[in-house]
């Protein structure tokens, strides 16, 4: 984030901080926040020349191993949270800064190796007011910058576990045989193979297209449909290939039952799939033109009173 910062806003703290940005971690929710942004509790006010801010988050990527955290707080309560709200870097050996705890989950990652999830009370720190990263306010906005293009990333790397699934169940049922013949004549389990084999070709062609619009402008749309149709298929595919390998696949000499793990939060994780259709169900609703159904006949009470 801090590097986009560095490209997209003329910001001292950002060019100041971001050679270090490796160590920083990416803002998270404020308890009883979650998906809904506007529910955003941890608030900042300005004393002098400072901020100061209070505050409990939780899911703080990287936060137990971090140099500095990028604090997402309420900057203006009479604002509406999208235009009040604004980023700040807050060293992580701040006074007041409290890490709680490492948040565990299902799965691991990189993220849980280096620096876990963690939950982080801000108790009354204070840090000065040209850490605001952008301008006061454009927190949201901001934060959209990052989003999109994480989201998608989410969906590579899932894409590519539901092919190595994919390829380790092939090799599996071309390998095993049952009932007088390998797995993979059984005609019940090719078409099963080939209905994967599509979808997940078409979640790629969606991720592509997706790539494709996040560069050209906004692509917030295109980004969600394509996170929430991966997220369930890569879910779909992992869950197959289990399948397919029986007690192989639940073991742990393959890397079936780690995927099967990791890839259940890719529905949750940058939104779960219920947010992200919303958005695409108010897009969808938008602009309806109002004639398409001038042609059907509808039933209307004041010609059956005239017949009368």
């Amino acid at each position: 984030l801090l590097t986009q910062m560095t490209n997209e806003i003329a910001s001292p703290v950002s060019s100041h901080y971001s050679p270090i940005s490796a160590h920083a971690h990416n803002f998270r929710h404020s308890l009883g926040g979650g998906s809904d942004p506007k529910m955003l509790q941890t608030t900042a006010r300005k004393d002098g020349d400072e901020w100061v801010i209070n505050g409990h988050k939780w899911w703080t990527s990287y936060g137990m191993d971090a140099d500095f955290l990028l604090v997402m707080a309420r900057t203006d309560l009479d604002a509406h949270p999208y235009e009040g709200t604004s980023i700040i870097l807050v060293p992580t050996d701040t006074d007041g800064v409290n890490m709680v705890r490492n948040v565990g989950h299902l799965g691991t990652d990189i993220v849980d190796r280096v620096g876990g999830h963690a939950e982080v009370k801000y108790e009354n720190v204070r840090v000065p007011i040209e850490n605001t990263i952008g301008e006061e306010g454009e927190g949201f906005r901001i934060a959209q910058l990052r989003l999109g293009g994480g989201r998608l990333t989410h969906c590579m790397r899932y894409s590519g576990m539901a092919q190595r699934s994919l390829e380790i169940a092939k090799a599996y049922l071309s390998e095993r045989e049952a009932f007088g013949d390998r797995l993979a004549e059984k005609q019940a389990l090719r078409h099963r193979i080939a209905d994967a084999e599509t979808r997940l070709h078409a979640a790629r062609t969606m991720i592509r297209h997706a790539a494709r619009e996040l560069d050209r402008s906004d692509a917030r749309i295109e980004v969600a449909m394509a996170k929430t149709f991966t997220a369930n298929v890569t879910s779909e595919i992992i869950d197959l290939a289990v399948q397919c390998c029986g007690a192989n696949g639940i073991g742990k000499d393959l890397p079936l039952a780690h995927f099967y793990e990791e890839v259940r939060r890719f529905r949750i994780v940058d939104g779960p799939d219920e947010v992200h259709r919303r958005s695409i169900a108010r897009w969808a609703f938008e602009d309806l033109e109002e004639d398409e159904l001038e042609s059907v006949l509808r039933f209307d009470p004041d010609r059956i009173d005239d017949a009368l």
